[in-house]
């Protein structure tokens, strides 16, 4: 299978965008968080029996598969 882009569509996304590495930023990164404090933040940040969202981050790397 081969995908082709229009070349416009290359050049309107070949540009800087944000920078986002992980949640929480280093900034906000601790050496007292410990594994009571990683509990307590999942059982508070979301009321009980609700749905739960997930994000997964896939980096574009080479497929695996052709």
């Amino acid at each position: 299978m081969k995908l082709e882009v229009p070349v416009d569509l290359l050049r309107k996304y070949s540009q800087p965008g944000p920078r986002y590495t992980s949640y929480p930023t280093v900034s906000h990164f601790q050496t007292t968080f410990d594994g009571k404090a990683f509990q307590r933040e999942i059982e508070t940040s979301q009321p009980p029996h609700t749905p739960l969202s997930l994000y997964f981050h896939l980096p574009f790397c080479k497929p695996l598969f052709y």
